[in-house]
């Protein structure tokens, strides 16, 4: 309808599309691309980045500084997004869209104990992965997946079952 922005999510749509937002895109990246992907980072702790033919072929859009440049700005935005999220899988787009799939299907219960947090994930197909936050606990082991910290509080679970239990000290 008229007046409605488009908004796109990673999921999968009435008709069956799987959605991959663009998070950063191009040769040229700047603040503005490095906050949207350090944002994404946080939400989903993915990044979905695409270079257009426009991107290598239009001056405007930075092939008036030659492809070594073009390359090397490239390459120094990926160092840079590995640098903040070293943990993050690299994959393909249609890697991508797989996962995407297997993670919009699965739901969640989550029981909070004063030793331990359980997630029982219904729908669940092989994997899922979830950012969770632990303020001012600290794990002690987790079933059912692995766990990596990402920053004070934050951890990235990789679910290998249906019952993930996590630990606390």
């Amino acid at each position: 309808p008229e007046g409605e922005l488009y908004s796109q999510e990673f999921d999968v749509g009435e008709d069956g599309v799987v959605n991959i937002p663009k998070v950063t895109s191009g040769t040229v990246t700047d603040s503005g691309a490095k906050l949207a992907a350090l944002s994404e980072l946080n939400f989903h702790y993915v990044n979905s980045h695409s270079v257009h033919v426009s991107d290598v072929l239009d001056p405007n859009r930075g092939a008036s500084s030659g492809w070594e440049e073009m390359y090397n700005n490239l390459s120094g935005y990926m160092d840079w997004l590995y640098g903040a999220a070293p943990d993050i899988e690299r994959r393909t787009a249609s890697g991508l869209a797989a996962a995407v799939q297997r993670s919009s299907a699965v739901t969640v219960k989550r029981t909070l104990e004063e030793n331990c947090l359980k997630l029982s994930l219904g729908n669940f197909n092989g994997e899922a992965y979830f950012l969770v936050r632990l303020n001012g606990r600290e794990p002690s082991g987790v079933s059912g997946g692995e766990l990596t910290r990402l920053q004070q509080g934050l951890y990235l679970l990789k679910a290998e079952s249906s019952e993930a239990v996590i630990n606390f000290k």
